[in-house]
């Protein structure tokens, strides 16, 4: 963009149209460059690491129908369309035109054709290169300081392992202190422990995520992953548990036109107006205190349900929140059907554990491209039911969980 700031506010438009995050617009600025680079063939600078890249990064947005349906998972089906949407918006409206000027005008000005560039390079510049880079850029790139993000080969090509001794801002903090840009450019990437011995593989942490950020953002599910929630799906009582608190609401003098704006406006005092999803992780927690405090409030009995909407009306937030969700036994309430939330979903799934495992095994077997996206498809559903089941089983007094039949 340096180079040609003529498009500078261009692809900031296209960007803005598009509702982009800024992570995603550094994206669309990298995948350009790569995408012009590719043009060039052998004469580009970086054709050395152009040919270590993957040919495949299978990410969301790269899904056929076929596979979205093997994730049995409704939003991120949603999710898929919703993304794919976006790039394709950005490509149709200018990007595609601005990629060609580019490359054109970058042979033209460093007369570095010399003859040897034949009709191939145009493959570069095709929506799938773009959605190509893409990806590799969103898997590949590093966010370092003032959220600027990096390509650093070789340092990303290090595979992700979590980091158990440290979350959230102090795992931020560890990253930007062991990856530094020098001031000629280059990037530092140090080891923050001993590495026992020589030749062993080192590991990166990617972040504390959830299964479908690592699906969305780098195209795989990590074989281990502490920091997974499984969201409760809309086959469990989760929906009519909802229905009876609105319901109760409905009965209240004064809210029977409005009963969704009081239930949202409960968790309004608490600094959020949307309904959160119900995300349990493997040890039977909740991901978010969000949602733990809509499930006290959806518990509550039609008694406490009446203490808390004159709360709402009359009293303070401090009250408000006592009453409406950390009032006496709100806690094991949510416990209690936490886990049997996690047992309906597991029993209730489309397909079995021992199913997912035997599936899984065999498209790993198959090299194909489309098979190495079902089976990522496939391995994102086997640890969401695995997730259910080490949950559901922290119920029973046995610890072994089993469906009714």
């Amino acid at each position: 963009l340096q180079r040609y700031p003529m498009f500078a506010i261009d692809l900031v438009k296209l960007a803005d149209d598009s509702n982009m995050s800024p992570s995603t617009r550094q994206d669309l600025i990298i995948a350009l460059y790569l995408m012009v680079e590719c043009s060039y063939g052998e004469a580009s600078e970086i054709w050395p690491y152009l040919q270590v890249l993957p040919d495949l990064v299978p990410r969301l947005t790269t899904f056929d129908n076929n596979t979205l349906g093997m994730l049995q998972d409704q939003f991120l089906t949603e999710l898929k369309h919703h993304d794919l949407s976006k790039l394709t918006k950005v490509w149709d409206h200018g990007l595609s035109k601005m990629v060609t000027v580019i490359a054109d005008q970058s042979i033209d000005d460093a007369e570095a054709d010399n003859g040897s560039r034949n009709g191939t390079y145009k493959g570069c510049l095709t929506f799938e290169s773009f959605h190509h880079y893409v990806a590799i850029s969103s898997s590949r790139a590093m966010l370092l300081e003032h959220g600027i993000k990096y390509l650093t080969p070789l340092a990303d090509m290090i595979n992700h392992m979590p980091n158990y001794d440290e979350a959230g801002e102090a795992l931020i903090e560890s990253f930007l202190e062991h990856h530094t840009r020098n001031k000629d450019g280059s990037i530092t990437v140090r080891a923050d422990r001993k590495v026992a011995n020589a030749g062993e593989q080192i590991f990166e942490a990617y972040g504390n995520l959830d299964n479908s950020l690592f699906l969305e953002s780098f195209g795989f599910v990590p074989d281990e992953n502490p920091f997974h929630c499984a969201a409760i799906p809309s086959s469990t009582d989760l929906p009519v548990l909802f229905e009876r608190t609105e319901a109760v609401l409905r009965r209240n003098k004064g809210f029977s036109d409005q009963n969704r704006e009081v239930l949202q406006a409960v968790f309004t005092r608490k600094g959020f107006g949307v309904i959160p999803d119900v995300c349990v992780l493997a040890d039977g927690t909740l991901s978010s205190d969000k949602a733990r405090l809509m499930l006290a409030f959806a518990l509550a009995s039609e008694g406490q349900m009446e203490l808390c909407v004159d709360a709402l009306e009359f009293k303070s937030s401090e009250v408000s929140y006592q009453e409406c969700y950390n009032y006496t036994g709100s806690d094991q309430k949510v416990r209690e059907l936490t886990l049997k939330l996690a047992g309906q979903a597991y029993c209730s799934a489309q397909t079995t554990l021992e199913e997912d495992v035997a599936l899984l095994r065999k498209l790993q077997d198959d090299q194909s491209p489309e098979s190495a996206k079902k089976a990522v498809a496939v391995k994102f559903r086997l640890v969401e039911k695995r997730t259910f089941l080490s949950a559901a089983s922290l119920g029973v007094h046995d610890g072994v969980f089993a469906c009714e039949k």
